[in-house]
């Protein structure tokens, strides 16, 4: 399932992103690397030098990117968080306008290991091609990166 639409004017747009993928990995791997992992594969960054990725996995915990010298930005606060299952987040993801984004990541147990499921909901001061680059910036991120992170992390653990 793949759904994206977009709609709005100069005074404010708004973007709606539904994606679906399998994972072969369980549940509990996946949502471990969303929530304690999260630098091993999140590659998108906006703070300038090396930068690392940090999710508090509890509700109000801040999802943020910080550099050496102290610099950073937040990307998201945890709203719901239901373990192996579901992780909501509110916060600009990346955007550096006025803007009020919701994402989540919901999971589900299958034969063949994990259906996840993201959703992603942002109004405000957003740019024309922001939206479009939202959805393909998480096609991206998932398949290339998070798959192949959660994936290879199964195959090498020991049983």
């Amino acid at each position: 399932m793949s759904l994206f639409e977009e709609s709005g004017s100069e005074a404010g747009r708004f973007f709606q992103i539904e994606l679906e993928f399998t994972l072969a990995a369980s549940c509990e791997a996946v949502f471990e690397a969303l929530t304690q992992d999260v630098d091993r594969w999140w590659v998108f960054r906006v703070v300038e030098g090396i930068s690392v990725m940090r999710l508090e996995a509890k509700v109000g915990g801040l999802f943020v990117e910080e550099n050496a010298s102290g610099d950073g930005r937040l990307w998201g606060t945890v709203e719901y968080i239901e373990r192996n299952r579901r992780l909501r987040l509110r916060g600009p993801l990346g955007m550096n306008t006025a803007v009020d984004s919701v994402y989540s990541f919901t999971l589900q147990p299958q034969d063949a290991g994990t259906l996840l499921q993201i959703e992603h909901r942002a109004i405000g001061d957003i740019a024309p091609d922001m939206g479009q680059a939202h959805h393909d910036g998480w096609i991206s991120l998932v398949i290339e990166h998070l798959k192949s992170f959660v994936e290879r992390e199964t195959a090498t653990s020991p049983l």
